[in-house]
């Protein structure tokens, strides 16, 4: 009896240590399974990251390529501060970035956080090597700056003279903030380590990189023959870094010729496991020192059987007794059975309508692969019924057909997931009347108390539309990118254009009375102006213009083109014009609207070069009521419409990006319809296209209805030819730019006027303070410190009755932020300009808010 005792105890003990040791063998499998994931989900995030920076850089290297060669070299542009001006606001429009300009010598030419750049050698580095033997392009490993001493990362391109020979080299530098930042928000405690290896095994960027360890390769390394192995993966390796044994996630790249990988040690990812540990070894060791002291009982029990089968006589009345509380009892046991039956019953039912009710696609499967269980979103995709699956093998059922890779790829990762591994894809199926998606595709194994694989869950979600945003969202961004690229650089080229335009304007007035070379003048002005309407162009698409809006009949305006319309489109095309009556005005820029009408019209001949019908019309489109965005008077659309050639899907998506033409070389900007498109969504409308091969093009502009029927108001004449020049007075020029400054400065002085110049706002207080006063003031808006609203605002606290007039390259400034009495001059501006707004401030009619453009380029 003893023995049995023994036996018993020694079975429950080490059933007891056996359960929990297999539960414990289950939390090591899922915190290790819980740190691969997470740490590919740093690695997909940090191959997003260095997506954006190497597209970014790759942008802004070609930007600096395009203007040195445009400066005439790496030789014209050395140690000068119009160029180290330029490359410096163009880094920063990114935080952390600086760009370096070398020549093919190695001594640079423009640093963008030092002028003049300091001297140096650079022939040892290897992205100088790299390009001098050929390469364009140069995507550098982890360095120390030789004039920052931090840490950073480069990428390079080639700047090649005219005959294709190495002029020198445009490096883009950046620090890794993003690699020492993110492992702090991560949950998977210190030590987690994001990195960018080359191919050859070099070590681009990497969390706690310390300088000794600059210019190390790790090619020889296991971890790094792991990372070649394929496009992506997982693995356990001791690190090359700190020796300890790490948990890998990489990926390589499909567009930079880089490896991102992140890796988290295994002994952060076992610290809960550990915790279990503890926790369970205490817990085992209470109930075995219970289970022994029961032991000890029942041993002591055993040895006083013989006294109690003296007693047992006397017990057997009260055996009787409980025998009959024991068949109470038993009752008592079937119908709490039978509740607990209907209880699991209901559960059941619970699972099964938890289970049908899931958005995803849910299979249920034999560690074979055969069907079990499906639930109703998979059924109702492929339009099935559970009959047409039960018990099929998973890569046989109508989902899979009849992509054969797909079937291939299912039965490996079936194989896979039966053998304990979680299996994860994007993959696609087929539905109902032959309906593809994209599915996030997962497999998962169920294991018994044996760690045996007895069910696998397949778990399917829709990402299609998921994968559709996140390209419109790429696009997005890239436009948006472009588009502020472009505006800076069409405000920097107005002031360039000023400067041209005044001294030409100069030059022409002092050339002698010789026809040729005033037909040379003429020619640099006509060009200047030229690269004028350009410029409005580029800021039209970075919706940056300035623009007068005025209240405009459309029907008038549209009517008083039509003889420039049928003149522009020539013969061989007809054209038709439904313009009805009772149209609600609206409030748009006129002159701006007249030539993107004119643009759009010059396409649609372009498109009917067999001739065709042109047809303009007008309607008014009603607001929705469900519409908050609208107005309440809807939108008057002008719709320009042509039978021609019409564009494919590709043209059609890609017309309104700045540049993009299918006309021949030098006969199209491609700019027209970026700068319809910057019009229209500058003036609160919008724009739509509809095109087709074969069928013709429709382009419709939205414009806000002005609620109110007024008539249209006539576009702004010349009369500031007619303007008669104000008497000399002195005039303060406040002016940043130095070319742009003196360039004014020449051409007041040439209408007779005294001129003092102050470099800032607060150079123009000190000069107003000390040598004062003066009869005007011409400020700029954009200059560093203190801009031109910030000295108008001084300047009216101090000098409430000064004229001053406010300057600005494009329309930079905030709605109403001009005080009244203050006039407004657009860059680049021209002698007869600076005449009309003197007139208008000191003539008879004094200060006045008044706006000066420059003339229509088809008046010119």
């Amino acid at each position: 009896m003893d023995l049995l005792i023994l036996m018993m105890a020694a079975f429950f003990a080490l059933s007891l240590v056996g359960m929990r040791a297999v539960w414990l063998w289950s939390e090591y499998d899922r915190e290790l399974a819980r740190a691969e994931s997470a740490s590919r989900d740093l690695a997909r995030m940090t191959e997003e990251y260095i997506d954006r920076v190497f597209e970014a850089s790759d942008l802004i290297a070609l930007e600096v390529v395009r203007y040195v060669r445009q400066k005439g070299g790496v030789e014209q542009i050395r140690h000068r501060l119009e160029p180290h001006r330029y490359l410096a606001d163009l880094a920063r429009r990114i935080i952390g970035l600086q760009i370096f300009v070398v020549d093919r010598n190695g001594v640079p030419a423009l640093l963008t956080t030092q002028f003049p750049a300091p001297s140096g050698d650079f022939t040892d580095r290897a992205w100088l090597k790299d390009h001098l033997a050929g390469a364009d392009r140069h995507i550098g490993e982890a360095l120390i700056g030789r004039f920052s001493g931090e840490i950073l990362f480069t990428y390079s391109r080639a700047i090649r003279d005219s005959e294709g020979s190495l002029d020198g080299i445009a490096q883009i530098s950046m620090r890794p903030t993003f690699f020492e930042q993110v492992p702090l928000t991560s949950d998977l405690g210190a030590g987690v380590q994001l990195m960018v290896w080359n191919l050859d095994g070099g070590v681009i960027a990497r969390t706690g990189m310390a300088p000794q360890e600059i210019g190390r390769n790790y090619r020889d390394h296991s971890a790094f023959w792991s990372l070649l192995a394929g496009r992506s993966g997982t693995f356990r390796v001791q690190s090359p870094f700190d020796g300890g044994e790490r948990i890998f996630s990489f990926r390589r790249h499909a567009s930079w010729p880089v490896i991102v990988s992140a890796s988290v040690p295994v002994s952060s990812a076992l610290i809960p496991f550990r915790e279990s540990l503890h926790q369970s070894v205490w817990q085992v060791a209470l109930l075995l020192c219970g289970l022994a002291a029961l032991t000890a009982v029942s041993l002591r029990m055993s040895r006083r059987e013989a006294i109690l089968r003296e007693e047992l006589a006397v017990s057997n009345d009260t055996l009787v007794r409980s025998g009959r509380q024991l068949e109470g009892q038993v009752e008592e046991r079937t119908r709490e059975l039978g509740v607990a039956n209907d209880r699991m019953r209901e559960e059941e039912r619970r699972f099964r309508g938890i289970f049908n009710s899931m958005f995803q696609y849910i299979t249920l499967l034999r560690p074979d692969g055969t069907v079990l269980e499906i639930n109703r979103a998979a059924l109702d995709f492929g339009g099935l019924s559970q009959a047409d699956v039960i018990g099929m093998p998973f890569w046989e059922t109508p989902w899979w057909r009849p992509d054969a890779d797909a079937v291939d790829k299912l039965r490996q990762a079936i194989t896979r997931a039966a053998g304990g591994e979680f299996v994860r894809y994007e993959a696609e199926i087929t539905g109902v009347d032959d309906r593809r998606v994209l599915i996030d595709f997962s497999l998962k194994g169920v294991a018994d108390e044996h760690g045996r694989t007895v069910l696998l869950v397949a778990e399917g979600r829709d990402i299609s539309d998921l994968k559709a945003a996140q390209a419109k969202l790429h696009e997005a961004q890239k436009l948006e990118l472009l588009g502020q690229l472009t505006g800076g650089v069409a405000h920097d080229f107005n002031n360039l254009l000023m400067v041209i335009l005044s001294n030409l304007d100069l030059l022409r007035k002092r050339l002698p009375d010789d026809d040729r070379l005033r037909q040379f003048a003429d020619s640099a002005i006509q060009a200047a102006e030229r690269g004028t309407t350009l410029t409005q162009r580029l800021l039209a698409f970075a919706r940056r213009q300035d623009l007068r809006p005025e209240v405009v009949d459309l029907r008038d305006l549209v009517g008083g083109m039509r003889d420039l319309v049928e003149r522009s489109v020539g013969v061989g095309i007809r054209t038709v014009f439904d313009l009805p009556d009772g149209l609600p005005n609206v409030r748009v820029d006129a002159n701006q609207l007249e030539l993107a009408l004119l643009n759009l019209v010059l396409n649609a001949k372009d498109a009917m070069r067999e001739g065709g019908v042109l047809t303009i019309s007008l309607r008014h489109q009603a607001a929705d009521r469900d519409d908050s965005s609208q107005p309440r008077a809807g939108f008057v659309c002008l719709t320009v419409a042509d039978n021609g050639c019409g564009m494919d899907d590709r043209t059609s998506r890609s017309c309104i990006e700045p540049f993009f033409t299918t006309k021949e070389p030098g006969k199209g900007s491609g700019l027209g319809l970026s700068m319809v498109h910057g019009l229209a969504v500058q003036s609160g409308g919008w724009l739509r296209i509809l095109t087709q091969i074969g069928m013709g093009t429709r382009i419709s502009i939205g414009l806000p209805a002005a609620g109110t029927v007024m008539p249209i108001k006539p576009l702004l004449s010349d009369a500031r030819e007619e303007a008669s020049a104000p008497p000399s007075c002195r005039v303060l020029l406040v002016e940043d730019d130095v070319l742009v400054g003196m360039g004014a400065e020449a051409v007041l002085q040439d209408m007779g006027h005294s001129v003092t110049l102050a470099h800032d706002g607060n150079h123009a207080l000190e000069i107003l303070d000390s040598a004062g006063p003066f009869d005007l003031i011409i400020t700029d808006y954009a200059m560093p410190g203190m801009t031109g609203l910030d000295l108008i605002e001084t300047l009216r606290s101090r000098y409430p009755d000064l004229p001053i007039v406010l300057a600005s390259g494009y329309a930079d400034l905030p709605n109403g932020a001009i005080p009244a009495g203050v006039a407004r001059l657009c860059k680049p501006y021209r002698p007869p300009d600076l005449v009309a707004v003197l007139a208008d401030l000191l003539g008879p009619g004094g200060p006045s808010n008044v706006i000066r453009f420059q003339r229509d380029p088809r008046a010119q």
